[in-house]
């Protein structure tokens, strides 16, 4: 089994409310078409969660506020995953998706995606918000996938993010920055800029736990899908994740 995980960075401009990068997700689906093997794809929720959870002060207690903030949240990244569904469908991939919404009450509940996994079926989940008694929470899809990995022990985990890998430095704001192609332990992250779902500090603290399940656990650059058939090969350009 494959984990896939797909960046709210990668296919939504998370600066821009509702921007959604078809020409990405297609390039992404045509990649995962030609998989031959059972997969989760898990999508964060990008510009149609993060602006809007901010703006209602997500995650918080029950309030007007918050609720109405829940509600438009919640609208926007099912707007969302039915587009992610779409360019899945049109090539040919046949997959189900479940809510998390719907399914979490208090604690997470994957019971139906244990059986519809367990009957072959590719399933796709997403960030989102969910209630419980007294808040208005966020799970982010990283979350997701950590739980999964627990779950059903995947040959290997892929987070496709907006960067290449884990690199020395951020980046984004340091042009000479170096790209790590394994990492070992706990990495310091200095200047990223963190979200509402924890930013790069908690990708990484969930891939390092995500590798203690998985067989492999890998992040790549989403807006370079076909590297996903690159890995383990010395043309792979990325970061191998591991605990040791």
């Amino acid at each position: 089994m494959l984990i896939i995980k797909v960046g709210g960075s990668v296919i939504t401009d998370k600066s821009k409310y509702l921007a959604f990068r078809n020409p990405v997700m297609d390039r992404i689906a045509e990649v995962l078409s030609h998989i031959r093997e059972q997969m989760i794809i898990v999508h964060g929720a990008g510009s149609f969660g993060h602006l809007k959870a901010k703006e209602f002060d997500l995650p918080g207690r029950i309030s007007e506020r918050t609720l109405q903030g829940m509600n438009i949240v919640h609208t926007d990244v099912i707007r969302l995953n039915n587009e992610v569904l779409q360019r899945l469908r049109s090539h040919g991939l046949n997959v189900s998706s479940l809510t998390p919404f719907s399914l979490f009450n208090g604690r997470r509940n994957y019971s139906l995606m244990r059986r519809l996994i367990s009957l072959g079926v590719n399933t796709v989940s997403h960030g989102d918000v969910y209630v419980t008694r007294e808040s208005v929470n966020i799970i982010s899809g990283d979350t997701i996938v950590r739980d999964l990995a627990r779950l059903f022990r995947p040959r290997r985990v892929v987070f496709m993010s907006d960067v290449d890998g884990v690199y020395d430095r951020d980046p984004k704001k340091i042009r000479n920055a170096h790209l790590l192609r394994t990492v070992n332990g706990h990495v310091t992250v200095d200047g990223v800029n963190n979200d509402v779902t924890g930013g790069m500090r908690g990708k990484l603290n969930a891939m390092f736990e995500i590798s203690r399940y998985a067989g492999e656990t890998v992040l790549m650059n989403g807006f370079h899908p076909e590297r996903l058939n690159q890995i383990g090969t010395e043309r792979f350009i990325g970061t191998i994740i591991g605990t040791k």
